[in-house]
């Protein structure tokens, strides 16, 4: 049985893929952010966007990080285009460590449309 964070995985894929079949690979950041939008407004998702949460360090706050979207208050997103993919995807493995959220999906425009999903199992923090 799917749990209702899997449902929302699958219903923001289905937002990026029509997201892509509409613009392809060649826009910057922003705009498939803003598309997104449009297409989870469609879907009936409840989201935030531009949200700031704490980096924590054991019981220390070190940071902020703004993420792209919280999606139902249950799933991560964050968004990348053209560029290199290695640092930004990399710079973001930890989304799902800096807040109560467990799941996260990171998804890339680029040559093709992908995504990778991201969970607390996926990664174990090292403190």
């Amino acid at each position: 049985m799917e749990s209702k964070t899997d449902t929302l995985v699958y219903k923001v894929i289905e937002c990026a893929l029509q997201v892509y079949d509409v613009l392809g690979y060649r826009f910057s950041r922003l705009v498939y952010q803003r598309s997104l939008e449009i297409e989870m407004v469609k879907k009936n998702l409840q989201f935030t966007m531009g949200e700031i949460i704490p980096i924590n360090y054991g019981k220390h706050q070190v940071g902020t990080l703004n993420i792209n979207f919280i999606v139902e208050s249950q799933l991560l997103v964050a968004i990348h285009s053209l560029g290199n993919l290695g640092e930004p995807i990399l710079k973001n493995l930890d989304k799902t460590y800096v807040s109560n959220i467990d799941k996260g999906l990171l998804i890339h425009f680029s040559g093709m449309l992908f995504w990778t999903e991201i969970t607390q199992n996926t990664l174990q923090p090292t403190i």
